[in-house]
């Protein structure tokens, strides 16, 4: 198998899927992992890009650690994580020959969509509730 070494752009849609009946929970252990950051976005803050550079002092195993326990948040009170990553080359060749963030979704909302699709099964889900034309 040969694999290609060239930069092939991504994009990608993450999330997890929360018991609802214990929201709050999530959110105080959650803010309280991160704290003193108020949110987090792992690549900016890892990096000390945007609203992160102040951090950027505390070093890299400050930084893992707030990472450590926003992981183990994660794990305690998440039933799944989720991800749909897209190729961008793929997906921007379909959309040359069938218009395709017109007529279904852009990157962002058709990851969105298929990730909602397939955590279905760990919400007890069978089927869409409501079928729709573009099978989402």
């Amino acid at each position: 198998m040969r694999v290609d070494t060239k930069t092939i752009p991504m994009f990608t849609f993450g999330g997890l899927v929360l018991n609802v009946e214990h929201p709050a929970a999530f959110e105080t252990e959650w803010l309280a992992a991160i704290d003193p950051l108020k949110e987090l976005h792992t690549t900016p803050f890892l990096r000390g890009d945007e609203g992160f550079k102040q951090w950027n002092s505390e070093g890299l195993g400050w930084k893992q650690e707030i990472l450590r326990r926003a992981a183990r948040v994660i794990a305690k009170r998440s039933f799944q994580t989720f991800s749909t990553t897209l190729d961008m080359d793929d997906f921007s060749a379909i959309n040359a020959e069938q218009n395709f963030d017109l007529k279904v979704a852009h990157p962002y909302a058709f990851c969105a969509r298929y990730s909602v699709v397939s955590s279905w099964p760990l919400v007890g889900v069978e089927q869409h509730p409501r079928p729709s034309e573009d099978g989402f």
